[in-house]
């Protein structure tokens, strides 16, 4: 499925989510994150309504998530090689 919408983010997120946690997320990882609390206040559910709910869910995708950590994964790939 092609998709011809795109849009470069300018978000500073540094405090959005806790340190400990940001730290093993990539870009795309972070930007979904911060989507999701936005559409859970957005939409006034409660923590009673979705924590612990076997019928809550989400379903994400990303075109290729973060080029940068793509390559970062390669190179470690490579690194690796015999």
């Amino acid at each position: 499925m092609r998709s011809h919408v795109w849009g470069n983010v300018k978000l500073d997120t540094t405090g959005l989510i806790d340190r400990k946690v940001v730290r093993f997320m990539s870009d795309a990882s972070i930007y979904a994150f911060l989507s999701m609390e936005q559409a859970i206040a957005d939409a006034g559910l409660s923590p009673e309504a979705y924590q612990n709910n076997p019928r809550v869910g989400l379903i994400a995708g990303s075109g290729g998530g973060s080029p940068r950590f793509q390559v970062f994964g390669a190179d470690a790939m490579r690194g690796r090689a015999a």
